[in-house]
């Protein structure tokens, strides 16, 4: 068995931004308007609401002063507020600490929706079709292939559906850690019991929504549904089949403080353990096992110690900055500083 652990750099392959180019994104989205666009008068007024939330968090957001925090940092800051009940200044409260949060995490997926570098995107297509056909192919019913990423993106994702989309049946029979509702009518697909392929998303994911009553998950193969869930009025998009609505999106957001809430998580982030458990080969593609992400790095440590032999632990990055972290953990792992685009040029070979 293989486990493909996936992180931004393979996102990046395709045009996606790394996270220290979200924020800037973000930033320069709300200063054109382009943000929150396409949701006329109730967009207006949420760029309103962050504009001015960032104001008391920044002072000096508005006049351009000092350089621009990292959006780990930003959101560390509000987690800190939030679980100390802290406010900022006289016109803010503990609450709106959280909605500025919660607008900002909104933000970051509106800018996660489509690459940014489109010439990159179109240059690395066949790489990543290349990647899916693999993926697929390589599963087998007692022998699955088990992508986990902590990407919200679809990148990978597209690819592989288009892989799939031939036969309905083949989507339900992806193991994503936990059971779901179909958008279409609703039921309620439970985990395969002998998938080829595994995708687990341990941070959430750009077409997840959850519901608040009956606390089901909806997948939508088709695309990014998130952005429903800053709809103020609740029709047939963002209502649970269970009659509940609106529906939230699910993500952890990346913050120093990252908090693993949901249930269906906390299955996703167990189904990874096993998976990584019982795989030969854990290869690592565009991942850079950063200082903050201290949960996965417990997650791989569980893993690596729960098992009789120790897996072949493969590495590629784009440079040597995460070679000492990932020796720390792995003194036996190949390191590689030819990206996942050496990893992908290599399969068939």
């Amino acid at each position: 068995m293989d486990v493909l652990f996936c992180g931004a750099g393979l996102s990046a392959a395709l045009g996606y931004p790394i996270t220290s180019e979200i924020f800037p994104k973000l930033l320069e989205n709300l200063r054109s308007e382009h943000l929150f666009s396409g949701m006329g008068k109730d967009g207006v007024e949420l760029r309103q609401r962050l504009a001015d939330g960032l104001q008391l968090l920044m002072p000096g957001f508005a006049k351009g002063a000092g350089n621009l925090s990292p959006i780990t940092e930003v959101l560390s800051l509000l987690d800190h507020l939030i679980g100390t009940s802290e406010a900022v200044g006289t016109r803010t409260l503990p609450a709106h600490a959280a909605e500025l949060r919660n607008l900002i995490v909104a933000g970051i997926l509106e800018v996660l929706k489509k690459p940014l570098d489109s010439e990159r995107a179109d240059a690395n297509r066949g790489l990543f079709d290349k990647l899916a056909k693999w993926t697929c192919e390589q599963g087998q019913e007692n022998k699955p292939i088990c992508v986990v990423t902590t990407n919200y993106d679809l990148a990978f994702e597209t690819a592989i559906y288009r892989r799939l989309w031939s036969n309905t049946k083949s989507l339900y029979q992806v193991d994503y850690g936990f059971p779901w509702r179909d958008p279409g009518d609703g039921e309620v697909i439970g985990r395969p019991l002998k998938p080829r392929l595994a995708f687990l998303k341990l941070h959430g994911s750009l077409n997840w929504l959850r519901c608040r009553q009956c606390g089901f998950i909806y997948i939508n193969h088709l695309g990014s549904i998130a952005g429903l869930a800053l709809q103020t009025r609740v029709d047939w998009e963002n209502e649970c089949h269970c009659g509940y609505g609106p529906l939230i999106s699910v993500v952890v957001a990346p913050s120093a403080l990252r908090r693993v809430e949901e249930i269906d998580l906390h299955l996703t982030w167990r189904s990874a353990l096993e998976y990584l458990r019982q795989a030969q080969r854990w290869t690592f593609l565009g991942y850079s096992l950063p200082h903050e992400d201290v949960q996965i790095r417990a997650l791989l440590l569980r893993a690596f110690n729960g098992r009789d032999t120790e897996p072949r632990v493969s590495v590629y990055q784009r440079s040597e900055e995460s070679r000492s972290r990932f020796l720390m953990l792995f003194p036996s792992l190949v390191f590689s500083i030819g990206g996942v685009e050496e990893f992908i040029g290599g399969l068939g070979e």
